[in-house]
């Protein structure tokens, strides 16, 4: 039986069977339990923030997914990574990874090589608050939400980061991997979807046990992390 220790991350599965007693208490009292859905994430995901910067196109902001990727320089100083780069200095892109498919999603959000960019803050977790398709409604971290581009009425080709609040935004576009495109899709969000802003809220993270080896991100907005023994202890299939 897959359990949430060898199952891959990026994928959202299903809970099939949770341990007995006190400790299935405690994680339903989380939302894992028999039949509820949750996405496992890379421990990285949560270690490099999503970060607004600024550019000669306007502001934009970048997943720590795809920030992790890009190198800068400053005036003409050696690449280095962009998380090694302060607060409020503006640098220049260097590189933005040695996969072309990393820099195609960037270069959807308008950001490329040899460009100047001024990095504005690092943005604290926040949980969006979606209506997908007039019916179904869900929440994702700004981080993914940061990746769908699209339209509304009075604006063309823009991150849903910037949408604002009920208006409906058509999706054209998903500047992200195999594994968050195929998330998104399982809740309806994919290109040519209709969805709105209905809120925004400061995510939620709750540390399981001392050992943080496995990151999950449930339906409900909540960040949880585990122990790789007590994630071995937590049945799931396929969602």
């Amino acid at each position: 039986m897959l359990n949430l220790q060898n199952a891959e991350s990026g994928r959202c599965y299903i809970i099939k069977g949770t341990p007995q007693g006190e400790s299935a208490q405690k994680l339903a009292s989380l939302g894992l339990y028999k039949g509820s859905a949750v996405t496992k994430l890379e421990t990285e995901d949560i270690k490099c923030p999503t970060v607004k910067v600024d550019t000669k196109n306007g502001v934009r902001v970048i997943s720590g997914q795809l920030a992790k990727h890009i190198t800068v320089r400053a005036g003409s100083g050696e690449p280095k990574p962009f998380y090694t780069a302060p607060l409020s200095s503006t640098v220049i892109t260097h590189s933005l990874g040695r996969c072309d498919k990393n820099a195609a999603r960037l270069a959807m959000l308008g950001i490329k090589e040899r460009i100047k960019l001024k990095i504005i803050k690092y943005l604290p977790p926040m949980e969006y608050v979606v209506m997908v398709n007039h019916k179904n409604r869900v929440r994702i971290s700004e981080a993914v939400a940061a990746m769908i581009i699209g339209d509304t009425e009075n604006r063309k080709n823009f991150q849903f980061t910037f949408s604002p609040k009920g208006a409906e935004f058509k999706v054209n576009g998903i500047a992200a991997g195999k594994k968050i495109t195929a998330f998104l899709c399982g809740v309806d969000i994919c290109v040519g979807s209709v969805i709105s802003m209905e809120g925004i809220e400061s995510g939620k993270r709750v540390d399981l046990d001392a050992e943080q080896d496995v990151v999950l991100h449930t339906h409900e907005g909540l960040i949880i992390t585990m122990s790789a023994k007590t994630a071995s202890m937590i049945e799931v299939g396929q969602g």
